[in-house]
């Protein structure tokens, strides 16, 4: 079914031995955590290997990281590779459940493929079949995984997927979600394409006559009653959860800052926070009214952030979650890859079918649903001439 023998042991961490990708003496082995304390306790060893592969810099890859944006209805499910010697590898994931039912859905990566996969780049491609066998043999019935890779980046495999299992890869370019900043805001506007120069100009000069002023410093519990006033107005409203999240970002990471735009009354319209560590400037969310949409407010503020940014001295912005439109041809290039494996099930996989057909036959129709749809469906969104199993 898959290259390599499975041996449980059973524990709350159980560790499999797998067969190697290298030399005899160093086999690769597999820990399951499954809860918050079993990834602190690894912490320290995956912070080792992020100075190893130079990528200690990348937050999104930290087990805290992960821990402070895991959502309150998902549970810890992390895979673990190590030799005898050293770690080879994490794979950050998320178990989907509905209070203590667990739906068998296990998903990696955000939007723009980023937290989900690290490792020594010899061994990703087995770690990626081995981590599928080990799920679908485990009762997971769907995989959903997006890998933000860089343009070197080669090996993958072709097929991860165990005999009998349905497989879609997708690859598209992903949004990009890091900006790099020149020694001044002049320079910046003078890379951005001529009509998003023109943009971010005539908003800003639309804005400042409308009344509207740049505030950064902004306390948090000042940014949060505001996000909760103009919840209702919001395209996306923010949960209370999700506010704690960021707060609990911010004085973890430190160096937090809070900002906006505020009109004449003194009401913030749109805002943003975020926190900053080695010169490179994380956002972590931004909102603005829906009434201030066709004035591109969130493009000002965002404008505003940057030319602040440079004054402060950061090199980098990185959007997490992806940038803004205007703004994603700046960003580094990368490829996304999403990866969606389907095991037979009796009750999910009718769904799955309807819900791939539903995106399919009417999108207009799904509307915001889509994107909701389309995980679930995972494999079974591919028309029907391109389906394809394992």
């Amino acid at each position: 079914m898959y290259d390599g023998e499975l041996k449980h042991r059973t524990s709350e961490a159980p560790q499999l031995e797998l067969a190697r990708y290298d030399a005899p003496s160093s086999p690769l082995q597999l820990v399951h955590l499954r809860s918050p304390d079993a990834l602190r306790q690894w912490a320290p060893a995956v912070g080792e290997m992020l100075v190893r592969l130079g990528q200690s810099e990348d937050v999104t890859l930290s087990p805290a990281y992960y821990l402070l944006t895991l959502p309150p209805s998902r549970g810890v499910d992390v895979l673990v590779f190590s030799n005898d010697t050293t770690l080879q590898a994490v794979l950050y994931g998320q178990r989907r459940q509905v209070g203590i039912w667990r739906t068998g859905f296990v998903t990696g990566g955000d939007a723009v493929g980023c937290g989900c996969l690290v490792g020594e780049p010899a061994a990703l491609a087995r770690v990626l079949r081995l981590a599928a066998a080990y799920y679908l043999a485990a009762g997971v019935h769907a995989v959903r995984w997006k890998l933000a890779l860089s343009a070197g980046t080669v090996g993958l495999p072709d097929s991860v997927a165990p005999k009998g299992i349905r497989q879609r890869w997708l690859e598209s370019a992903a949004p990009g979600d890091r900006l790099l900043l020149p020694p001044s805001y002049a320079a910046f506007l003078y890379r951005l394409s001529k009509l998003t120069r023109r943009n971010l100009r005539y908003y800003r000069r639309q804005a400042e006559a409308a009344g509207y002023r740049f505030e950064a410093g902004i306390a948090f519990p000042e940014y949060a009653h505001c996000i909760r006033q103009l919840r209702s107005r919001l395209r996306y409203p923010v949960p209370e959860w999700r506010l704690d999240q960021q707060v609990a970002l911010l004085h973890h990471f430190g160096d937090g800052l809070c900002a906006g735009m505020r009109n004449r009354q003194g009401d913030l319209q749109a805002l943003l926070c975020g926190f900053g560590a080695d010169q490179r400037f994380h956002l972590v969310a931004r909102a603005t009214s829906v009434n201030e949409a066709r004035s591109s407010l969130g493009l000002v503020l965002c404008g505003y952030l940057i030319e602040h940014l440079i004054a402060q001295g950061y090199s980098e912005l990185r959007f997490l979650h992806g940038a803004l439109f205007p703004l994603r041809r700046q960003c580094l290039a990368q490829t996304l890859l999403a990866l969606h494996l389907d095991r037979p099930n009796l009750l999910w996989t009718p769904l799955k079918w309807v819900c791939g057909r539903a995106v399919h036959a009417a999108p207009r129709i799904c509307g915001h649903w889509a994107g909701d749809l389309e995980r679930i469906a995972g494999s079974y969104s591919c028309p029907p001439a391109s389906d394809a199993m394992g």
